[in-house]
Order: C-alpha cells, then sequence, then structure tokens
C-alpha cells in the first residue's frame, strides 16, 4: 500500500483513506492471529472425532490426489502448453508496436528496421492488422480496447441533470434568456427536485444544473424528470438543446456540431509565427482522409471562433475605378450604421436609446455586394471591386506561463488506436523537424491519461519486484518466487474478461485491486510452498507426493480465505455501476480472486522447482 504516496496528489486525496484502513485491518487481524485465536482454542479445545462422514471424505480425498498427481506429473512434462496458454490469455500487446521505425538523423535505417519495415509494411498485415492485434491481445486487449472508451478517474458526486441550450449566431443573450426561463418554470413544477441552477454565458451558451432531493435522488425520478425534459425540450422552439447527464443516454437536437474529440495544443513565444505553424498543421492533418474539420479552437474543445462578414477588396479595381478605400468603408458605415446612446428617463424608468440608419434594415448581404452606391461623383458596387466573405475570426488569445496558446480541433474517423497512433505521429513530426526552439505541440486530448496510465503500470511492476524480493529471502530461491509471481497475471486476465467484456467503467478503484491482488493472490503459494518445506524436513516423500501432501493440508484454508474475500466485497456491488470507486474495486478484486484459483490448482504445481 505504501505506493499510494508515489501517485500524483488528485489521486492520493482518493486513495490514501483506502489504504490506511487496510493497513489497520491487517494489523488487528495479526494481532488476533496470534494472541486471540490460541487463547481461544486453549479456552475451548477443538475435538476431533473419526466418523462414517470423516472417513468416506478422506478416501475422496485419496481418490482426488490420485487424479491430481497424474494431471500435475502430465503437466511438467508438457510445461510449453501451459505457458503458450499463459502468455495468450493474458495477451501479447502487438497493438503497441508502430507502423514503421522512423529514419535517423542521417537518413539511414539497420538492417533490423529495415525488417521490420518490410514485415509491417506488407499487404499481409497492414490490412489485417487489427484482426492480429485483436488475436495475439486477446483479453490485454479487449480490456484495453474497453477501457479506452472513458477517462479511468472519477470523482464521487451527487447525480445532477445538465440541460444545455443556444442559439443561433446573430441572437441575443436576452432571446435566449427568454426561452431558457419556460424551462425553468416547467422544471419548477416537480416537487421531487432540490435546486437548479442556470448560468447564461453568450447567446450560444446557457446551462442549467438540477440536483434532486435525497430521498429521490437514487429512485426512478431522475430518469423520468430527463425524459420529461427531452420531451420538453422538443417543443420549445426557438433553441437548441443538449439533455445529458444521470445515465449514458442523451439528447441533442444541433445538427451543427462545434465539438471536436481530438485537438493539439501549440505553444510559443510569438503568436504570428504560432499562428502560421497553426495553419501548417492544419494543413497536415487535411492531407489524411481520416481527419475531418481540422480548425483553429476558440480556446477549448467546444466552441469555435464566430463568424462574421469580411469585405476583401482588390487593390488594382479600386485603382482603376479612381476610389479611395476609406470613402466606400465610410459610406457602408453610414449605410449600416448603429449605435447606444445615453439612456433616457421617461418619468418612470431608464429607457436604452438606439441610433440607427433608416436603411440598414434593406441593405443586407445581398445588396452590400450588388446595390450601386455613389461616392462624391461616382457610382459602383462592392462585387466591382471586390467580395464579402463568412470567415471564421476574433479567435480569442490565451496566454499559459508566458507562452501563447492555440488550440486545433478536428474529428477522427476511426478505432482509438488509429487515432492515438496519428497524434502520436504527428507531434513528433512537429517537435523534432518542424518547430524551432521556443514552440513546441502536444495533445490534452490524449497525453494526461497515457502518462497516468503508464505511471500505474510502472507502480505495479514495483510492487511485483517487491514482492519477489521477499520471497526470495523467504524461501532462500530465486526460482520459487518465479513462480508465485506467475500467479499475479493469470488473476490479472479474470480483471481484464470482466471489464472487456462488461460496461463496467475500470477507475480508481480498479487501480486499486490491482494492487490488492498482488498481495492477495500469492498468499496461496507462499502457504503452500512454506508447507511444502515444513513436510520435507520431517517427512520421507518427495515431489509430487510432497507437494500433494501440503496441498491436501493447506487447501481447505485458502478456499474459506478466497471464499470470505469475496462474500466480504459482494455488498460493494449493492449501490450498482454508478458508485465511484468501490463497485469498480470490487468487481476487479472478485474477478481477480476467482481466477487466482486457477494459478494456485494448475500453474503453481506444473512450474514448482523440483527440491
Amino acid at each position: 500500500m505504501g505506493i499510494v504516496w508515489l501517485l500524483p496528489e488528485e489521486q492520493q486525496a482518493n486513495l490514501t483513506d483506502f489504504s490506511l484502513v487496510i493497513v489497520v485491518n491487517l494489523v488487528v487481524s495479526l494481532l488476533v492471529a496470534l494472541l486471540f485465536i490460541p487463547s481461544l482454542l486453549d479456552k475451548f479445545p477443538l475435538g476431533r472425532s473419526m466418523t462414517g462422514a470423516s472417513v468416506r471424505r478422506r478416501r475422496l480425498v485419496v481418490r482426488f490426489s490420485r487424479g491430481y498427481g497424474q494431471f500435475i506429473a502430465w503437466g511438467r512434462r508438457h510445461r510449453w502448453i501451459f505457458v503458450v496458454a499463459l502468455v495468450w490469455g493474458f495477451g501479447i500487446p502487438t497493438f503497441l508496436l508502430p507502423d514503421k521505425i522512423a529514419e535517423s538523423k542521417d537518413g539511414k535505417l539497420s538492417v533490423w528496421a529495415e525488417a521490420y519495415n518490410g514485415i509491417m509494411g506488407s499487404q499481409a498485415v497492414s490490412e489485417h492488422r487489427p484482426v492480429i492485434d485483436k488475436v495475439f491481445g486477446s483479453s490485454l486487449h479487449l480490456f484495453r480496447t474497453a477501457t479506452n472508451r472513458y477517462d479511468n478517474f472519477r470523482t464521487p458526486e451527487q447525480k445532477r441533470l445538465y440541460v444545455s441550450a443556444g442559439m443561433a449566431e446573430g441572437c441575443t443573450v436576452q432571446q435566449l434568456n427568454e426561452v431558457v426561463r419556460h424551462m425553468e418554470n416547467y422544471i419548477s413544477r416537480f416537487d421531487q427536485v432540490d435546486m437548479f441552477r442556470t448560468r447564461i454565458t453568450s447567446y450560444d451558451n446557457a446551462q442549467i444544473e438540477i440536483t434532486f432531493k435525497p430521498e429521490f435522488e437514487y429512485g426512478p425520478f431522475p430518469a423520468m424528470l430527463k425524459q420529461e425534459l427531452t420531451s420538453a425540450a422538443i417543443n420549445f422552439g426557438g433553441a437548441t438543446w443538449y439533455i445529458r447527464g444521470i445515465d449514458d443516454n442523451t439528447f441533442n437536437n444541433n445538427v451543427v456540431n462545434n465539438y471536436r474529440s481530438n485537438q493539439f495544443r501549440l505553444k510559443g513565444y510569438n503568436y504570428d509565427q504560432l499562428s502560421a505553424y497553426a495553419d501548417a498543421l492544419i494543413d497536415t492533418l487535411s492531407r489524411n482522409r481520416r481527419v475531418s474539420n481540422p480548425e483553429i479552437m476558440d480556446g477549448n474543445a467546444w466552441s469555435l471562433p464566430h463568424n462574421e462578414f469580411n469585405i476583401r477588396y482588390d487593390d488594382e479595381r479600386i485603382a482603376a475605378a479612381g476610389l479611395d478605400v476609406a470613402d466606400y468603408y465610410g459610406m457602408l458605415s453610414t449605410m449600416l450604421f448603429r449605435s447606444r446612446l445615453s439612456p433616457v428617463y421617461n418619468g418612470e424608468e431608464l429607457q436604452q436609446v438606439v441610433l440607427e440608419s433608416g436603411d440598414r434594415d434593406r441593405f443586407d448581404r445581398w445588396h452590400v455586394a450588388n446595390a450601386q452606391v455613389r461616392i462624391d461623383s461616382r457610382q459602383t458596387k462592392l462585387a466591382a471591386v471586390g467580395s464579402i466573405e463568412k470567415q471564421r475570426t476574433g479567435v480569442s488569445i490565451s496566454r499559459d506561463r508566458q507562452s501563447y496558446q492555440i488550440l486545433v480541433g478536428y474529428d477522427f474517423i476511426g478505432s482509438y488506436e488509429l487515432g492515438r497512433r496519428l497524434i502520436e505521429r504527428t507531434v513528433k513530426q512537429f517537435n523534432e523537424e518542424i518547430l524551432p526552439i521556443g514552440f513546441r505541440v502536444d495533445s490534452p486530448s490524449s497525453g494526461f491519461w497515457q502518462e497516468e496510465k503508464q505511471l500505474q503500470v510502472w507502480l505495479i511492476l514495483l510492487v511485483v519486484a517487491i514482492i519477489y524480493t521477499m520471497c526470495a529471502v523467504i524461501f532462500e530461491s530465486l526460482r520459487k518466487p518465479v513462480v508465485i509471481i506467475l500467479m499475479i497475471p493469470v488473476s490479472f486476465i479474470g480483471v481484464f474478461l470482466t471489464f472487456g467484456w462488461s460496461d463496467f467503467v475500470f477507475d480508481q478503484g480498479g487501480f486499486a485491486a490491482f494492487v490488492l491482488l498482488c498481495g492477495i493472490v500469492v498468499n496461496a503459494g507462499i502457504y503452500l510452498i512454506n508447507e511444502q518445506n515444513n513436510w520435507a524436513d520431517v517427512s520421507h516423500q518427495h515431489g509430487i507426493r510432497l507437494y500433494l501432501k501440503a496441498y491436501n493440508h493447506k487447501i481447505i484454508p485458502i478456499m474459506l480465505t478466497i471464499l470470505s474475500t469475496v462474500l466480504g466485497l459482494v455488498p460493494f456491488l449493492y449501490d450498482g455501476p454508478e458508485e465511484v470507486f468501490w463497485f469498480a474495486f470490487a468487481m476487479a478484486a472478485i474477478s481477480g480472486t476467482l481466477f487466482s484459483i486457477v494459478a494456485l490448482v494448475v500453474y503453481l504445481p506444473v512450474f514448482l522447482p523440483r527440491p
């Protein structure tokens, strides 16, 4: 449990209390086993008597031992079968292999790199790469595919329902507020709602956050209200609605989606150069057939810069017509004039006053481009000297630690693995070949969680190394701890299959279960090997018979320990998959503990070295 203090701070906050509880529980159980149980047995001794049932049980044990010993002898002669089954069952991570090895700076490739590129670039491999990864990856590929659909970090929170609304470009916040008021009035009819809060930041962004009274929070009402609000949103016109929360289902009637599922973040000290590199990145992404709608985002992955009409003048035509751009722009400003004046008090309240041109309403976009206008003694139209186009402008300029920052978003058509490879390849290409010193590109949509997962893998390997060292010291052997360590990946297969075949979310509770399994699973192996060593000192038996003697003496308490562990974790499943930490922890620990029986019964005796 000490590795919890090696995790990032946000994960320590969730696992520190858990690890302290486990440590206290283990210390108390050790004191109970050393002091209380012996005293209890001394006060109330347990007598043993030979009955007919015990005789039948011993006969059954003899028959089982004979067949089990034959299986162990056969398994030791065919260990390669169990090695292949374990490696394939756990999974070979071929999905982590790159498509090709890039050339070095001198443009040369080693013989091994050329051979690798030839194999991976062949038609047989490139066309069937997904199938190859799935077959060789086995349970590990299944688990990775399932867990990559979501973030592996969740925080406990109250159930909330979110209703978002927006209006088309050109509308105002006041208009959106009127529409949202109708939804608020509809929500206020339900007494089961504890509170709802509305926040409107712009004409296209309003959100209502709904919470429920404690007695109705975990009942059917939240899902029912979500359905009612969905029906109401369909009837409320004038705005687009997005309803989410409670479950995985969402409602969205917005046909124009500004969200981009993947992003690149460029940082640099010069904004103009950074903008040029962002355009180069967009050009690079546009050449990939799986990339759609690459654009510069407005500060985050949910919003794009606003559209504005941009007038472009042709300098040669302006000069040929003898016009001045300033005069033409002044004429347009007069025709489209609109300005707020100081408020006027009418005796009861202040009235807002707006002064605008009488031609503003009739002088629309078509008239701006095609209507003849008089400038001094000349008549012309914009179509003759330029053009008017609708473009995205007004990108927010953001800075982070004295560096300018631009976000490029895009949608990717394909699997998560292909998208991840595109991100890694593009980041490496720009950082090493294109961007100079002072500029950098990364991907906020994938980099953080990949680093977190890699850290968790290294911490689990650290736990395995500590267990191996301790077992090597206890048994004075370097081979026996290897057999004990083999039990850990077998138990992990159970976790991989459980979360790979189901829709359960693997969060930080699953990682805690991995750490717990490393300690629980090896206990059974340590008990059996220690019992075998004890019998070897006093018994004339050896080999498989000696192991069977130790197995028959220890298997019942080991099985009772496994059964008690599983039953002790069952109550954590009561609250369902929505429960953060504890549900994933219980599911992973139960499945891993049950699969450890396979490691205990099959792999431990087959690979245990002969004394």
